[in-house]
């Protein structure tokens, strides 16, 4: 008797392993609140910045035992190189978070219980030579080992890499487009 209670307290135990919690860095992450949460909320709950300071930057780094996470902070509504002379940001307070990466050291299987693609679009990601040869932008190529996936109603982009999963980023969900400095 003792011998079936200790194989089932085991089997318990494995299953409960198995069946384990968002891994830490992905908790935290869905702590945070996209176009609401100012430098000072993620850095509580991220912990420290990588370059030891608190003091408020438009982008922080973030250590995590699986890898690194990137913030990226609202700088105000502006015209950047990339925004072709439109205006670019969203309409919030500076310093308010508008998008989380995390890159993890080890690439993740899509088959993890925490990465659901059921919504997803997946697009395969394509790439540009070097334009020595007359190539101009727009003649890319398809790069058959490399996909990403998005579901811009969540706001969660993953980028994969021959099968695995080698990024991950929230950004604002579509249904908040009203905020963007450029509408």
């Amino acid at each position: 008797m003792k011998k079936i209670i200790l194989c089932l307290i085991l089997l318990l135990l494995s299953a409960n392993l198995l069946l384990a919690k968002d891994p830490v860095w992905l908790q935290k992450m869905k702590q945070v609140k996209l176009l609401s949460d100012t430098y000072e909320d993620v850095v509580r709950i991220m912990g420290k910045p990588v370059d030891g300071s608190t003091e408020r930057e438009y982008s922080e780094y973030f250590d995590f035992k699986e890898g690194r996470m990137f913030a990226l902070f609202e700088m105000g509504c502006r015209v950047t190189q990339e925004s072709n002379g439109k205006l670019s940001g969203y309409k919030v307070p500076e310093y308010t978070i508008i998008e989380l990466s995390f890159s993890p050291e080890k690439h993740i299987s899509p088959k993890k219980s925490f990465i659901n693609l059921n919504g997803f679009t997946k697009i395969p990601v394509k790439y540009a030579d070097d334009y020595s040869d007359g190539a101009t932008p727009d003649d890319h190529r398809r790069a058959p080992f490399l996909f990403e996936y998005r579901n811009d109603d969540l706001g969660i982009y993953y980028f994969e890499e021959f099968g695995k999963i080698s990024g991950i980023d929230f950004y604002p969900a579509k249904q908040f487009n009203n905020l963007l400095c450029s509408e």
